[in-house]
């Protein structure tokens, strides 16, 4: 009978070791992926500071004076939407990117994006920055730009128009 008993005590012993094994394993696995995920969420924040050269930064210093031009890009809107400027003048856009700021909103549609397809402008407008682009309007007309970063349900709606006059 103690025999019995023993054997029954050493078979329980072990699926309980084994039990603890698992657990152990499994506990180990999901650390080891809250790690992956915060290294991955500190990566992208590091990127997200640092500052890439614009165009701007290659140029030479430009020969007319800067028509300077401060923008926001929001909820599903660049204000102001429409920019007038003159033929041949140098045309500094400084946009700041500043919706998606509610929560959960982040994590699903950061950014927002700029393209002006006639002046060769598609850049990307990361939530929260300021993104500066420089250019000649060197072409008269009226151009269409848009977000060119999908941003959610009103992102058809986020659209604007350049006007370059004589």
């Amino acid at each position: 009978m103690r025999a019995r008993a023993r054997k029954k005590m050493k078979v329980e012993m072990a699926k309980t070791e084994k039990r603890r094994t698992v657990a152990f394993a499994l506990l180990m696995i999901a650390g080891l992926i809250l790690i992956l995920v915060g290294s991955v969420l500190a990566y992208t924040a590091i990127v997200r500071q640092r500052s890439f050269p614009s165009h701007s930064d290659f140029n030479e210093e430009p020969q007319q004076p800067v028509n300077g031009i401060s923008m926001t890009a929001d909820y599903w809107s660049f204000e102001p939407s429409t920019i007038t400027v003159k033929k041949g003048e140098t045309v500094r856009l400084v946009i700041t990117s500043v919706s998606n700021m509610m929560p959960m909103m982040p994590l699903m549609f950061p950014d927002h994006g700029i393209d002006i397809e006639e002046y060769d402008i598609d850049y990307t407008l990361p939530m929260g920055e300021t993104v500066t682009i420089e250019f000649v309007a060197d072409k008269i007309g009226e151009f269409h730009f848009h977000c060119s970063v999908y941003c959610g349900i009103g992102h058809e709606d986020m659209h604007g128009e350049l006007i370059v006059e004589e």
